[in-house]
């Protein structure tokens, strides 16, 4: 029985890298082939023990308005939301690219493997005893019976799963659902068996978005609108609190009170062309980057 595992991976770091190259190692200790694909550039560290690999500089990530990835969170005087580029179209295109080279080569069983997979007890049984379509939630996809970890398959159920993925189906499907939701429903169309066992990885892409703009030097936080010139201040301390806004060089001072949080300039954004934010003894802090229309995360704020 031969067993190849499809590497999803984005490895910008030595620290990623390190964790592929171990799992690689696992794998191999295991009589598991390897074939990894990357946006990349791989070391030679990776690619002399991985079996197969693919390095495409294809990573279609989807912006908005197309699709994005939006959080929010309420205040008592507003709602501070991110969207950011949606990557998931990007990771699933990985497997179904390594699902198409996959299943030309001789083997019987294939797994879905993000690079980063920490492989527990239950990962290691069904990396020892391989299933026709099972599927893995992950905690952090909590409304889909279906993460994209991990999964196993037959080389029957390869083919029938490669030709399912693709963008626009991904987009119709996905319409206000996390990118996840989209697994689940091509699950379904191979009438998917579906573990209860959520696995684990190592990296948490997206934990570094933060509505706040601001280091941990400051005694509050700040999330602002970049589509408008509007500021509002969180976790401020209950005495008042002076700060001093720089726009386009001209000098501003607010006193912020827990009601009085909110500062907006009502300027056309487009004649904006530098935001410093200023508070007691701290550096100047430039602000104008969030600003800049090339800006990949857009930041918006509802008032209450």
């Amino acid at each position: 029985m031969k067993k190849l595992a499809l590497i999803n991976s984005y490895c910008n770091t030595w620290g990623k890298l390190s964790i592929l190259h171990d799992n690689i190692l696992k794998l191999k200790e295991l009589g598991i082939d390897s074939l990894v694909y990357s946006p990349l550039p791989l070391p030679k560290e990776i690619t002399e023990i991985a079996d197969y690999t693919i390095i495409s500089k294809d990573n279609p990530i989807i912006y908005w308005p197309e699709r994005g990835m939006i959080h929010w969170q309420d205040f008592p005087t507003f709602t501070p939301t991110l969207i950011a580029p949606d990557y998931g179209w990007a990771s699933f295109y990985q497997y179904k690219k390594l699902m198409e080279y996959g299943s030309t080569l001789d083997y019987d069983y294939y797994y879905w493997f993000l690079y980063d997979v920490i492989i527990e007890d239950e990962v290691l049984e069904c990396l020892n005893n391989p299933k026709d379509k099972l599927f893995f939630p992950h905690l952090k996809a909590k409304t889909s019976k279906v993460g994209a970890l991990f999964a196993s398959f037959s080389k029957e159920n390869i083919k029938l799963l490669h030709p399912l993925f693709n963008k626009e189906s991904y987009i119709k499907v996905n319409k206000g659902v996390i990118a996840e939701k989209f697994l689940e429903y091509i699950s379904k169309k191979i009438q998917g068996e579906y573990s209860t066992y959520n696995v684990k990885d190592k990296f948490d892409e997206h934990g570094s978005l933060d509505y706040n703009v601001l280091d941990n030097h400051y005694p509050f936080k700040l999330a602002l609108d970049n589509k408008k010139l509007l500021f509002g201040f969180y976790d401020l301390p209950p005495t008042t609190t002076r700060v001093t806004f720089s726009i386009n060089g001209l000098h501003y001072d607010f006193d912020l009170t827990l009601d009085n949080n909110l500062v907006n300039f009502n300027l056309d954004i487009n004649s904006i062309k530098s935001v410093v934010f200023y508070y007691k003894n701290n550096p100047p802090l430039d602000l104008t980057q969030h600003f800049n229309n090339s800006i990949n995360i857009i930041r918006l704020i509802k008032t209450h």
